[in-house]
């Protein structure tokens, strides 16, 4: 069951010993494809999303939602953390961009510091390709703090499905990996379409050192 405003998140417990335990959100997202529905995450935005740096006596597991991409060109795959579109020439600095953040962080970056990983919703956030180097990067730099936004350049709304183009221009990262769902180079673009499935997921995150 997704989590409602004032309800606890999160069981403190003991980690099965079984478990298999990740260092990085992709990883998670392929365990998924494969049938885990139960992983221990070390480190990756969605670890510290929860809290892996955090000093805890024991360990905890979080139930966690997971997102389901989908191209009528390439089928289906997952992320776990977040699904991001950029220009493939212009990076982060040019260009429109769209990122459907699952995790608050993308790396050093508090992204979506409105968000929470279990509420059946991702925070997509859409940077309008008009804005200036110079905006971006004064909004870069409020990124590790999560002071970014509200900001009339980047539109920011609450999803529980979101679709969107990727084109020659573009490139399409799953956690941080690329996707190429526009080869071959033929096709002008393609119709991609992101949906939260709740509940995916129970994530353990470890009290002290895995081993």
């Amino acid at each position: 069951m997704t989590i409602k405003r004032g309800q606890d998140w999160g069981r403190p417990g003991r980690a099965p010993a079984d478990l298999e335990w990740f260092d990085d959100d992709a990883s998670v997202a392929e365990a998924y494809t494969r049938g885990r529905r139960e992983v221990g995450v070390r480190a990756g935005d969605m670890a510290r999303t929860l809290g892996v740096d955090s000093a805890r006596d024991t360990a905890v597991a979080f139930p966690v939602d997971l997102l389901e991409v989908s191209s009528s060109v390439a089928g289906v795959r997952h992320a776990f953390a977040h699904v991001i579109v950029r220009s493939r020439r212009g990076g982060w600095w040019r260009g429109p961009i769209v990122a459907v953040m699952n995790a608050q962080y993308l790396g050093r970056w508090d992204v979506a510091p409105r968000g929470h990983p279990n509420d059946g919703r991702a925070e997509s956030l859409g940077v309008d390709g008009s804005m200036s180097f110079r905006q971006r990067l004064l909004a870069a730099r409020r990124l590790p703090t999560g002071s970014h936004l509200p900001h009339p350049e980047i539109r920011v709304r609450s999803v529980a499905e979101e679709t969107f183009v990727v084109d020659r221009r573009s490139r399409l990262d799953l956690d941080g990996r690329r996707w190429a769902v526009d080869d071959p180079i033929e096709r002008p673009e393609v119709r991609v379409t992101v949906r939260v499935v709740p509940d995916a997921l129970v994530v353990w995150i470890a009290a002290g050192e895995v081993r």
